[in-house]
């Protein structure tokens, strides 16, 4: 098995994601790639129309979330593609509108000295060479250690104050643009300091889809 490709990232929300598709070039070419060829598979849907779909998130995250997408137009010059690209694998999930589903198991255990945090990921064969272990460090917030698909830029993870999150996605049709995507939602909690605090912000913002986010 080909070793998960680290990348380190720091900075200012467009220098971690410009770092993150310059490294990731060829991953993120791929998951495309497969994206793709899924939603055409399942949804009859071709890219381009992806791509339209994806960008009508794009006023919402200008308006709620501009750092989230200024990483995400890092992404995009370092990888070379459009945002439109990256946009729509952040927002995959909800543009899925519940026509497949991340059966994942999660499993958590507290001793007295330590917690655990852990999970599989039922997902297709074939993406998982575009996994990619990503360290972000940003300045007031805790760093970040996450496993993501590459262009992602928030997927299943811990935190330095400690807080980790895992992610079940339901087979439910249904969509709210106006929330915070589903992977966007796994981002916010890896930047909290608690799970007090990400459990807040989750409730404030609400999630765009139906997924589970155990953290």
């Amino acid at each position: 098995m080909a070793k998960m490709l680290q990348i380190t990232c720091s900075g200012t929300p467009y220098e971690i994601g410009l770092k993150h598709g310059q490294e990731a070039k060829v991953q993120v070419s791929r998951s495309m790639k497969f994206y793709a060829g899924m939603f055409q598979e399942t949804a009859k849907m071709s890219w381009p129309k992806v791509q339209d779909l994806a960008m009508t998130f794009e006023p919402v995250m200008r308006r709620k979330w501009p750092a989230y997408l200024e990483e995400m137009n890092g992404v995009a010059e370092g990888a070379g593609v459009e945002l439109a690209d990256i946009i729509a694998l952040n927002v995959r999930t909800e543009i899925a509108f519940g026509l497949f589903s991340d059966g994942c198991t999660a499993l958590s255990w507290k001793t007295n000295d330590a917690s655990f945090l852990a999970q599989n990921w039922d997902w297709m064969e074939a993406q998982k060479e575009n996994l990619i272990i990503l360290t972000i460090e940003q300045q007031g917030k805790p760093t970040i250690k996450m496993v993501t698909e590459a262009g992602l830029i928030g997927k299943i993870g811990l935190n330095s104050a400690g807080v980790g999150v895992c992610l079940n996605a339901i087979r439910v049709k249904g969509m709210d643009p106006t929330r915070i995507p589903c992977h966007l939602g796994l981002r916010m909690v890896l930047e909290s300091n608690s799970r007090e605090e990400a459990v807040q912000t989750l409730e404030k913002y609400g999630v765009a889809s139906s997924c589970e986010q155990n953290d």
